[in-house]
């Protein structure tokens, strides 16, 4: 049995899929199975994706329906057969060490969870985002400290998993911020973790990507399911009054960001019924903003201006300094 599995969902990802592929099998670590699900692609990506299959065994290509990035990963979970898990991003790319780095470091400290920093990549300009200092490793509560702290990486490309963890959960299908719902259900387990501080991982920023696109309806109602979920995750499984608390206040000082990307939109129906129902859902209070020392005092000012209605003072207040 192979000692990895690495899932790439792929969709329309003609410019960018041999750049993926190469850098995987460029690694120094070569027991891998590399699992390439074409998620019912309309490009040349899945007939990229069986060319490279004839040309190296360990490649498995599975074609679906298109399913979303969710689906994709699932069905390459199902299938897998080594010991651990990695996700690739098919317009992203890896280091040649990455998966020997993680891999050892899982392995020396019996972790469940092993993990590096990124570089975000853009047109003009590469950014590295590490988290910590050094080697860290942690168990018990130790993830969902890193968790509160905003000092963990939300994604899951960046992380070796053992397969283990995928016996009874599968990412959500049909959303688009299905990894912070993933990142906080595993933080909220008993499990042992160790993260290395070197950017390994290049995560592509293109103008289109999830984050980085403008704010539509569906992520409008996107950012009110991730809210939700995230906050029936803590009900679920944090079992302590005190951590509840301290989860429940990070989420609300987080979506304090979101809540303001709806009420200052330009989009009447994202101002007007979006930024209202995702206001219904955080049921946060002004004073309890204003205590906060997470939130910049900027945003504390914008949030309240907004909840009492006053969205045009605050957009006149940025035009005026902008």
């Amino acid at each position: 049995m192979q000692k990895l599995s690495i899932i790439v969902p792929v969709y329309n990802v003609e410019p960018y899929i041999h750049k993926c592929i190469d850098s995987i099998l460029s690694q120094t670590f070569t027991d891998f199975e590399l699992i390439l699900v074409d998620d019912g692609s309309t490009d040349n990506s899945g007939r990229i994706c069986d060319e490279y299959s004839i040309k190296d065994a360990r490649i498995v290509v599975i074609h679906k329906l298109n399913g979303g990035q969710s689906k994709a990963r699932n069905a390459g979970i199902d299938i897998a057969k080594a010991t651990f898990i990695s996700f690739i991003d098919a317009d992203d790319y890896i280091a040649p060490g990455m998966i020997e780095t993680l891999y050892g470091f899982a392995v020396k400290y019996d972790a469940d969870i092993s993990e590096c920093g990124y570089i975000s990549v853009f047109k003009d300009k590469e950014v590295i985002c590490k988290f910590g200092k050094g080697i860290e490793y942690g168990e018990g509560n130790y993830l969902i400290e890193k968790f509160i702290e905003s000092d963990i990486f939300y994604g899951v490309v960046t992380k070796l998993f053992k397969t283990a963890l995928f016996n009874n959960i599968r990412f959500p299908v049909g959303r688009i911020y299905e990894d912070t719902w993933m990142t906080l259900n595993l933080c909220l387990e008993d499990l042992r973790y160790v993260r290395i501080d070197r950017p390994l991982y290049y995560y592509n920023q293109s103008d289109n990507s999830t984050l980085r696109s403008e704010i539509t309806p569906r992520k409008a109602r996107e950012y009110i399911y991730i809210l939700e979920s995230q906050l029936d995750l803590i009900d679920c499984k944090a079992r302590d009054i005190v951590l509840k608390r301290r989860l429940y206040k990070r989420i609300m000082e987080k979506s304090v960001f979101w809540y303001l990307g709806l009420a200052l939109s330009d989009k009447k129906i994202l101002r007007r019924i979006y930024s209202k129902l995702y206001m219904r859902k955080m049921n946060y209070s002004i004073i309890d903003c204003l205590r906060s020392e997470n939130i910049p005092t900027k945003n504390k000012f914008s949030f309240i201006l907004c909840k009492a209605g006053l969205q045009g003072t605050v957009s006149f207040i940025k035009s005026l300094i902008s």
